[in-house]
């Protein structure tokens, strides 16, 4: 058996692979995580969050009898199967990338994340000496291409999908393992203080607008989080503390990425 540790937001996720008489499936498996999400693995152990467990079986459908008030739920009744009080999910045949993803997006997103003070949403971000700054706004606003814009005086952290979460009294950015549009920055299980918020807007001028509305910030946050229905009143008082306690700009950009950095140095970075 091999093991191997993925902190993933800050959450230890331990992955055992259980070799059998035909180790090809599963060597092909082992190589894909270490290729795919090498930022994400780290060495020791400590306490574990999840664990998901990977077997060969061959071809086999997965026949469990569902006992009243059962918290097992079921993705892929063919190859996987999740036991939540276990905090365990099964894959009985190695899974492709796209559906190991998957398995541990709901691990992350239904369970792991909405139950310890955090929550997903869709933006895109920068860092500068471990402080992260967070750029949201409708789909075209311009989110990825702000970042990109930026790359060189900050790195990129994020492209489609962050995580916030707030840990000891302060919130902090993880990358997610989503797969987002840009391949050209490297991910990990690294934490970032979260600094301020633009929500962005093309422009024809850089310019920068405090907001001072606590609602209009609440609201326009709500329509970029992702979650589960159930699962927003848990994280709706998390909401409401990060619009109350953080600083919302509007960023108003144009697409000149020489112009645009030296004004985020200025203005923003102060240096």
């Amino acid at each position: 058996m091999e093991k191997i540790y993925l902190n993933i937001c800050g959450f230890n996720i331990l992955l055992k692979v259980h070799y059998t008489d035909q180790p090809y499936h599963l060597d092909n498996f082992v190589g894909m995580v270490k290729k795919n999400y090498s930022g994400f693995i780290k060495r020791g152990k400590g306490k574990v969050d999840f664990t998901v467990h990977v077997d060969y079986t061959g071809s086999v459908l997965l026949k469990i009898d569902k006992k009243k008030n059962s918290e097992v739920e079921y993705f892929d009744m063919r190859s996987s199967y999740l036991d939540i009080p276990k905090r365990t999910l099964f894959f009985n045949n190695p899974p492709g990338g796209l559906d190991f993803e998957f398995g541990l997006s709901i691990i992350l997103n239904k369970y792991l994340i909405p139950n310890s003070n955090g929550m997903a949403l869709h933006g895109s971000a920068v860092s500068y000496k471990n402080k992260a700054f967070i750029f949201e706004g409708r789909n075209g606003a311009g989110k990825s291409t702000t970042a990109q814009m930026l790359n060189g005086l900050c790195n990129i952290s994020a492209d489609d999908s962050i995580v916030i979460r707030k840990i000891k009294g302060r919130f902090y950015l993880f990358q997610t393992i989503i797969h987002d549009k840009n391949y050209n920055f490297k991910k990990g299980w690294q934490s970032y203080t979260v600094d301020r918020i633009f929500f962005i807007k093309k422009a024809k001028e850089y310019k920068i607008q405090k907001i001072e509305n606590k609602n209009m910030i609440l609201n326009k946050i709500l329509k970029q989080i992702f979650t589960y229905p159930d699962m927003i009143k848990r994280q709706f008082p998390l909401l409401v503390e990060f619009a109350n306690t953080k600083d919302f700009y509007y960023l108003y950009v144009k697409k000149d990425e020489k112009e645009f950095k030296k004004f985020f140095k200025k203005e923003i970075l102060k240096i």
